[in-house]
C-alpha cells in the first residue's frame, strides 16, 4: 500500500487497505493523494473560491467560539476566490488533521474515472465503502469531495473536543481523535 497512508490512525489505515482491496475485485483502484495535512495546508484549501469577507467570517467565527489559534491561521492565509471551492472545512475542522481522512483518485481500466452520483463507479465505491464501515464522499456534507472517505461518521471534529484548549493541544501534539479525548 502506498507510503502516504502511513500517517493515518491505524484502525483508519486498515479499512481504507480493506476498500482498495474490494474495489480492485471490480478492477478500480484507489489512490492516496492527500491523508495527514496540517492546519495551514488545509486553510489554503479551504481558501479557494472564498472572498476575503468570507475568511473574514470564518475568522470572526474561531474568534467568538475561542479557536483563537485557528483563527490566526485563516488570517494568515489569502483568500482564493479565483479558483475551484475544494473543501467545505476550514482549519482544525477536517478529519484530515487527526490521520483520519483521506483524498484520492479512481482508476479503472488504466483511466482515471470521477465517482458521480449517477455512474456505475459511483455506486460501487458507495457500496465498498459502506462494506468497510467508513463515511463517504459524494454526499451533501461533502459537497465538494466526492472523492474523500474518512474514519468517523461526523463531519467535524469540533463536537469531539470539549473545549478549544483540547483541540489545540491535540493538534499541536498531532494526536488521534481517541488519545485526545482521553488525555
Amino acid at each position: 500500500m502506498d507510503s502516504r497512508l502511513g500517517k493515518l490512525i491505524p484502525e483508519f489505515s486498515v479499512r481504507v487497505k480493506e476498500l482498495c482491496r474490494i474495489l480492485k475485485q471490480e478492477d478500480i483502484y484507489l489512490i492516496p493523494i492527500s491523508g495527514v495535512r496540517s492546519c495551514s495546508e488545509q486553510a489554503e484549501l479551504f481558501s479557494r473560491g472564498r472572498t476575503t469577507e468570507e475568511m473574514e467570517e470564518q475568522s470572526l467565527y474561531f474568534k467568538e467560539e475561542g479557536y483563537d489559534f485557528l483563527a490566526t491561521i485563516i488570517d494568515n492565509t489569502k483568500p482564493r476566490v479565483e479558483l475551484a471551492k475544494r473543501t467545505t472545512n476550514a482549519p482544525g475542522e477536517s478529519w484530515h488533521q487527526f490521520g483520519a481522512a483521506l483524498d484520492f483518485c479512481l482508476y479503472n481500466h488504466g483511466k482515471e474515472v470521477v465517482a458521480t452520483e449517477h455512474s456505475e463507479i459511483y455506486h460501487i465505491l458507495a457500496t465498498a465503502i459502506a462494506m468497510t464501515g467508513l463515511t463517504g464522499g459524494g454526499t451533501p456534507r461533502f459537497k465538494y469531495e466526492e472523492e474523500h472517505v474518512q474514519l468517523y461518521a461526523t463531519n467535524s471534529p469540533f463536537i469531539h473536543f470539549r473545549t478549544p484548549l483540547l483541540l489545540k493541544n491535540a493538534l499541536e501534539r498531532g494526536s488521534s481523535m481517541e488519545e485526545a479525548v482521553q488525555s
